[in-house]
């Protein structure tokens, strides 16, 4: 056999391999990246449903401090009607708190508790006032002491630093996540074994 012949051979031979190791191989990585790429993209969406919460949360707290300055100061100029619209205001902004806290705690679940809490710790203390508004008739209201307590609550700061920090760890943890193999142990799955 000539040089040329073993060399077209072993050319051929090598083309046959790097076709068959594209034929096998080409699926399997396209899969792995597929894989990759729909958790990243899951991340991202997690990641958007909690900030969303997160904001709504601050928004519902903002409401119900408004809703409660409102009812404190038309507690003596108000008229009937306007009175108990400024009561059912409180009502609906309480129930809206009450709501996004729960969405919050869901979304979150046990490993942020220390923001839900910071959540919780602000509308208990909305939650206090608004039930003298609407438990107690407006004669008998301590309106100063209600501003006071309203005044103390207003700097949500706490809430917002804490909801930076939540959104930080959610996010590192959900890229963590999406970097991790379907099919590892710490990924909570189970190693795929082929049956004989």
């Amino acid at each position: 056999m000539s040089d040329d012949a073993i060399v077209a051979l072993v050319g051929a031979g090598v083309g046959a391999l790097v076709s068959l190791l594209t034929a096998l191989l080409a699926p399997w990585l396209s899969q792995r990246f597929a894989e990759r790429r729909f958790r990243e993209e899951l991340a991202i969406k997690r990641l958007d449903e909690i900030a969303i919460v997160m904001d709504d949360g601050g928004l519902a707290l903002e409401r119900f401090h408004w809703a409660l300055q409102s009812a404190i100061d038309g507690a003596t100029r108000a008229g009937a009607e306007d009175w108990e619209r400024r009561r059912a205001e409180v009502e609906a902004a309480r129930s809206g708190a009450s709501h996004v806290g729960s969405r919050l705690a869901i979304r979150l679940g046990s490993r942020h508790r220390e923001f839900v809490g910071v959540y919780d710790t602000f509308q208990k203390a909305y939650r206090e006032i608004g039930r003298e508004i609407l438990d107690e008739s407006r004669g008998d209201l301590n309106l100063n002491a209600l501003r006071d307590r309203l005044e103390k609550l207003h700097n949500h700061k706490d809430y917002f630093a804490s909801a930076e920090e939540t959104r930080d760890s959610v996010e590192e943890s959900l890229k963590r996540s999406a970097a991790r193999p379907r099919n590892s142990p710490s990924y909570g799955g189970q190693r795929r074994t082929r049956a004989s």
